[in-house]
């Protein structure tokens, strides 16, 4: 696929419509989808669910989840790379650096990047929704609430930010510690729908050693770890909301026993973001 805007060539994998084609498969030929419990006396169970099972090698060793009730199932996950030669900056959206310098180069900035992919997505396969969710870990939590915060895509449904290490506040400190002077314009209405959209922000309650994490003065302001940042920055938001009369629809959690791990995270994540799907399990 090629991104319509930039040109840049895209990678998904086909896997999710492997999945359901296999579904739709077993749904024709429903002797493949049985198993049998009596060899001797010819005793065939034939099953009416549809579940797979798909390998997955990770940095844990080989792992089979399995998908229960694929048939049932309309979701696509998208995971778009952003390789680090490119897009160094990539959790600010290319807009500027870790210590706080502005990128002038406008034509640099990522702010459109997932909503182009969206809607190249919708366009190839017909979707019918016109909503999307997202989710990130560590630098991906980053570039998630400041995504929303920056890109003016009103089709972002939910999302989930989930140990992130160092945030933007909507306060007068300058971006991308605060919002002031930021590169790309925010009105006051789309920070509202920034406050009011639903959205949940993680942290593992360990998530505490200091490695990797920005050390720049401007984002030890919001506290010495991932945990103490993610505290003030939910603090800041009530205080915003409060004050200025703003909805708020943002849930805080802090996930027991997990530090900065995603595999631990993600499962958290994903049952916020597909509550509303009833054959999730």
């Amino acid at each position: 696929l090629t991104d319509m805007y930039t040109g840049e060539k895209k990678k998904i994998t086909p896997l999710a419509f492997i999945v359901k084609a296999l579904a739709s498969s077993l749904k024709k030929f429903p002797s493949f989808n049985s198993s049998i419990d009596d060899i001797e006396n010819g005793k065939i169970t034939m099953k009416k669910y549809f579940h797979i099972g798909i390998a997955v090698d990770t940095p844990h060793g080989l792992m089979v989840p399995k998908i229960r009730n694929v048939n049932n199932k309309n979701i696509i996950v998208v995971a778009p790379q952003f390789d680090k030669s490119n897009f160094r900056y990539f959790f600010l959206l290319e807009s500027a650096t870790s210590s706080g310098s502005i990128n002038n180069n406008s034509d640099d900035y990522i702010h459109k990047s997932i909503s182009s992919f969206f809607d190249l997505f919708q366009s190839k396969f017909s979707l019918s929704t016109n909503k999307y969710k997202m989710f990130g870990h560590s630098a991906g939590a980053q570039f998630t609430h400041r995504y929303m915060l920056l890109s003016n895509d009103k089709r972002i449904s939910n999302a989930v930010v989930a140990n992130a290490g160092w945030y933007t506040f909507l306060n007068g400190n300058n971006f991308p510690y605060g919002i002031k002077n930021t590169p790309i314009d925010i009105s006051s209405e789309h920070i509202k729908w920034f406050m009011s959209n639903r959205t949940s922000l993680l942290i593992g309650d360990n998530d505490v050693n200091l490695k990797s994490v920005n050390s720049s003065k401007g984002a030890q302001k919001q506290g010495i770890t991932r945990v103490d940042r993610a505290n003030s920055f939910f603090e800041s938001l009530i205080n915003i909301s409060d004050n200025n009369n703003i909805p708020f629809r943002w849930g805080y959690k802090v996930v027991d026993n997990a530090g900065h791990d995603y595999m631990k995270m993600t499962p958290v994540a994903a049952k916020i973001l597909l509550e509303d799907v009833s054959s999730f399990d």
